[in-house]
């Protein structure tokens, strides 16, 4: 994924994001992103070098002898460099010396002055001289500022006797720890030093860079009057020249860097919105809705004879649905940051809505209509008819009475009227539990729709969103990570 692309993604997320998280947070993503673009058009593929270092480190002599000129300012004055310098091998990118605020009296090009192939190995170099960065005046020290995002390489030169400087470390060398493989730290005035006060200068320093995570940073021990390590410098220089400009890797660098900060408000997930996580809600939405009842008085009045009414549902208890509605709430937040979670909050319906749409999907399920008397009336003198032939028989058997046929054929239609109302008893107690069971199907459907469309619905749209922003972000933030 190209720079732009990823850089689009992530203001997709950003303003994806608007409405959840603080305006004020957002506006400086956005701002990080615009001004990591704007310097990638600034330096272009030129390689940025920049001399930086504290008042009488030696860094405009290096700068004269490096471009042969004479150009950076060498004094003795506090600040010694007042303005900063600039030498470009090549076409120079006067948009990025603009910015720096570099004059054009004080920018010169290395090829009006050598032939091209004498230095060829610097072609597309910009080699800064810049204002002190411990310099007293704040427009010197902005100027180091305002370069630090754009260089390739720093060259930090330091005195023998002040290069354990709290400005340096706390304000550029601390922050720019992981950077350290695009920094050289230079000791000047090597010759003032006896070799046995050089070794422990040098050791120091290294202690220092290797404590503060600037470990991979090389130092380099030099002096300008006699040469001493102004070749190794140079040969730094050239290494970077021949690995190219790191203006895009370093502007995916920080366009992932505000993906992987917008990434820590975001969940790690999203919790699970499957049927078999919106089950137990649904459970007790049916069980405070008192379906369960009103099917129990369903097949009791269906399946007796002279049954009991009828019940009908009543409306659900308020605190019962606040338990059950909150207990959702709590699966639809889970592992989301506060504000995701509020966001979630915001979707979800009052108690008095969730009340209100469980008890009106209840009441649109109809209930069987009751048995008619008369029904009821003809089977129980159906079985009264059967009951009366048995009776018959048994008493005559019993008493010896004649088996005139009148009489058994009248305790035989008694007996088969009676056998049938006695299947019809049967008959009416399944289809009564059938008829409940389907009132409690289509009810629990009316309760798990009322569910879907309320509570699932708009946490899904909260959760999918998040989903859509922590994805892009996550693609984003590894794009830079490999840029």
């Amino acid at each position: 994924m190209d720079l732009h692309t990823t850089a689009a993604r992530v203001r997709s997320a950003i303003e994806e994001s608007r409405g959840i998280l603080p305006a004020a947070e957002l506006d400086f993503a956005e701002q990080q992103i615009s001004e990591a673009l704007w310097r990638r058009e600034l330096v272009g593929e030129h390689t940025v070098v920049a001399l930086v270092g504290g008042t009488g480190s030696g860094k405009s002599s290096l700068f004269n002898a490096l471009t042969h000129s004479d150009l950076a300012e060498v004094g003795v004055l506090r600040p010694t460099t007042r303005r900063p310098a600039a030498c470009t091998w090549g076409t120079p990118p006067d948009q990025l010396l603009d910015h720096l605020g570099v004059e054009p009296a004080d920018r010169i090009v290395r090829d009006t002055l050598l032939t091209h192939s004498a230095e060829e190995d610097l072609e597309g170099l910009v080699l800064l001289d810049l204002p002190d960065q411990d310099s007293i005046r704040e427009d010197h020290a902005s100027v180091v500022d305002r370069l630090v995002p754009l260089v390739d390489l720093l060259v930090w030169l330091v005195d023998p006797q002040k290069y354990a400087d709290h400005v340096l470390h706390e304000r550029y060398l601390g922050p720019l720890a992981v950077r350290s493989d695009a920094m050289v730290v230079a000791i000047n005035h090597a010759d003032t030093l006896t070799e046995e006060g050089l070794a422990t200068v040098e050791a120091d320093v290294r202690r220092i860079l290797d404590e503060g995570g600037l470990g991979n940073s090389p130092v380099i021990t030099m002096s300008v009057p006699s040469g001493e390590g102004i070749g190794q410098v140079r040969s730094q220089i050239a290494a970077a020249v021949a690995s190219g400009s790191s203006a895009d890797s370093t502007a995916r660098a920080q366009v992932g860097g505000v993906a992987r900060w917008l990434l820590r408000r975001l969940g790690t997930a999203e919790p699970e919105l499957s049927e078999e996580s919106v089950a137990p809600t649904v459970d007790a939405l049916v069980r405070a809705s008192g379906t369960e009842a009103v099917a129990e008085s369903i097949e009791r009045s269906l399946s007796r004879l002279g049954g009991a009414p009828i019940a009908v549902p009543e409306a659900p208890a308020r605190a019962a649905v606040a338990a059950i509605g909150s207990g959702w709430a709590g699966h639809a937040k889970h592992g989301l940051p506060k504000a995701w979670a509020g966001e979630v909050d915001r979707h979800l319906p009052s108690v008095e809505t969730l009340t209100h749409t469980l008890g009106a999907a209840v009441e649109s399920v109809p209930a069987p209509p009751a048995r008619v008397k008369a029904a009821d009336t003809l089977l129980g003198g159906t079985l009264l008819a059967f009951g009366l032939a048995v009776l018959v028989l048994v008493l005559g058997s019993m008493l010896d009475w004649p088996t005139a046929p009148t009489l058994v054929g009248v305790a035989l239609l008694l007996g088969v009227a009676g056998f049938f109302g006695w299947r019809s008893v049967n008959v009416r107690a399944h289809e009564a539990d059938a008829i409940a069971r389907r009132y409690s199907d289509a009810a629990r459907e009316q309760v798990r729709s009322s569910v879907s469309e309320v509570l699932v619905a708009p946490t899904r749209t909260v959760l999918e969103r998040h989903r859509r922003i922590r994805e892009t972000l996550a693609e984003a933030s590894a794009s830079g990570a490999s840029g």
